[in-house]
Parts: C-alpha cells; structure tokens; sequence
C-alpha cells in the first residue's frame, strides 16, 4: 500500500499484459508465422523480443523459448532468425500459461491459422499488413526527424549570422 491507501501499480504487469503477445492471444490453436524482427529491452537485464508476423504485440522470450529458438535457428546471429518459420502453440507449464515456440508443422497449422469466423481471418490478415508497414513507418519518422533537424540547422546558422553582422559582412564579401 502507498501512503494514499491504494495499492502500487506494477506497470510492468500492466505493460505485459496489455501490450506483450500472451499465450490467450493465441485463442486455444497452433498459430504458424513467421519471424518479423528480434529486439530487446530493459536496462539492468536484457530480454529477447520477437516479433512475429500475424501480431501486432511482440513475444517477449522466457529462457525456455530462448534456448527453443537457439536450437530452431541453428545459431546465435539474431538477424539471421528474420523471416524464418516458426510455430507458436499456447500451453500450460506448472500451472502457468505460456507459449511453446517450436519448427513450422505440416498442413495442420496452415488450416489452423486460417480457420474461425471471417472477422478473425479478417483481422489477422490486418495485423500482418501492419507489421509489415511497421518498417515503412519507423524510416519515414526518421526522415522527418532528419528534415527538422536539418531545417532548424539552417534558422539557427541564420541567427547567428544575424546576430553577428562582420561575420555577415565577411560573407556577402563587403
């Protein structure tokens, strides 16, 4: 309890459970997909985040479904495990749910992926166009970020030189 009487928010669990790929998003089936990105976070302890076509929420790995993932994609190289197929299936370990990461099946997880009501099929095919965009948007936020930078360079350059006349003088060669 805090010093208010209300209990502390553990935003750590709020960001998990809201904002990081769980095994309930998984709906009871085997999902295939394909692997989109791997990043991490934290500061003190770096965690593996995998981001997988299909969602829009990233897998953030135990060490269980790290040590999966080393032995799937044969290596260390993080950037080599892009675009590589994998299969996602929800389970129940020691009471907990979580999901169990392992090499891409047979047919049976294509007819999974694509099975259920057309606002499910509908939505999933959303969720894959918006990761795939996902890279467009972060390149063109960079270019904007680059623009204004470069604009505000230039006013800036420009003051000085107001504010300094010689130094404006010097330059129209006067």
């Amino acid at each position: 309890m805090t010093e208010t009487g209300a209990a502390p928010i553990d935003a750590a669990r709020i960001v998990n459970e809201r904002y990081r790929l769980q095994a309930a998003d998984l709906h009871g089936r085997a999902v295939h997909a394909h692997i989109v990105n791997v990043s991490f976070q934290g500061v003190e302890e770096l965690q593996v985040v995998l981001h997988v076509s299909g969602f829009l929420k990233p897998l953030v790995l135990t060490p269980a479904q790290r040590q999966a993932l080393l032995q799937l994609m044969h290596g260390r190289v993080l950037e080599q495990w892009i675009a590589q197929p994998i299969t996602l299936r929800p389970r129940r370990v020691d009471g907990v749910d979580t999901i169990e990461i392992a090499a891409m099946d047979s047919g049976k997880i294509a007819l999974a992926f694509f099975k259920g009501s057309a606002q499910t099929s509908m939505q999933r095919v959303y969720n894959m166009l918006a990761n795939r965009s996902t890279a467009s948007a972060t390149m063109n936020s960079y270019a904007v970020g680059l623009l204004i930078l470069l604009v505000l360079s230039l006013l800036f350059g420009l003051a000085y030189l107001i504010d300094n006349p010689e130094l404006w003088r010097a330059f129209l060669g006067q």
